[in-house]
């Protein structure tokens, strides 16, 4: 795939078995990649979105079954029958009716994600409900109003006091812009449109911007080795 760096970890008996750095940050470049190296993990950022709201659950400050609409009332879809019906586990199911990738295309134009989210009540469902496997990122962003509603807390603050600094995952962030602040980061490339074997540096995703709980967090091999002691260890 013409990828310039990248790096790699293996977890076994709750070890960080096994952690190299290939290639560089950047193309042409001279940096080598390293297991601090700072990479944005793109759509890996759901599962702490999920593992976010599952404590939530745990601590029984809502469930699962939970309709959306009592902790989001501003939440509306453009049919009524499935705004009320929407549950807390729908946002995870990518079932929801709307087109995949619904609205992406206004998080590249940089709309905000509060500008993104009521525009999804102009969005006709183009399947029903629950019986479609459809990819979206927008409906993360119901996660990230669920997390204040319970807690008053902003996504990203909540993610660094009870998942990253728990696990002492010292390095990892939501916001993308941190990253061009570290000067031990991977820049972002992409294979060229027409000939798809070039590649080039591009800028990072402003959807995850847009939305850190369907894709914006970054972090480092050696951060997301603690991430994986986690699942292993069923959550300890």
């Amino acid at each position: 795939w013409h990828v310039p760096g990248a790096v790699v970890g293996v977890v076994k008996d709750d070890q960080l078995a096994f952690a190299k750095g290939f290639g560089v940050k950047a193309l042409g470049g001279h940096e080598s990649v390293n297991v601090q190296t700072l990479f944005p993990i793109a759509s890996i950022s759901k599962a702490f979105a999920s593992t976010a709201i599952a404590m939530l659950v745990d601590q029984e400050k809502l469930s699962w079954n939970s309709c959306v609409l009592t902790y989001v009332p501003d939440f509306k879809l453009s049919d009524e029958w499935v705004t009320r019906e929407c549950q807390v586990a729908d946002i995870f199911y990518h079932g929801s009716g709307l087109p995949a990738q619904a609205l992406t295309q206004m998080a590249t134009w940089e709309y905000s994600a509060t500008d993104i989210f009521k525009a999804l009540k102009h969005v006709k469902l183009v399947s029903s409900f629950r019986s479609t496997f459809a990819y979206n990122n927008i409906t993360f962003y119901l996660a990230e109003r669920l997390i204040y509603a319970c807690t008053g807390l902003e996504y990203s603050d909540f993610l660094k006091t009870f998942i990253f600094e728990p696990l002492g995952m010292t390095s990892s962030a939501t916001d993308l812009d941190a990253i061009k602040q570290s000067s031990n980061a991977a820049c972002g490339h992409i294979l060229d449109e027409e000939t798809k074997s070039i590649v080039v540096r591009t800028s990072y995703s402003a959807c995850a911007r847009a939305c850190p709980a369907a894709g914006g967090i970054i972090s480092s091999v050696s951060d997301l080795a603690q991430w994986m002691k986690l699942q292993l260890n069923l959550g300890m």
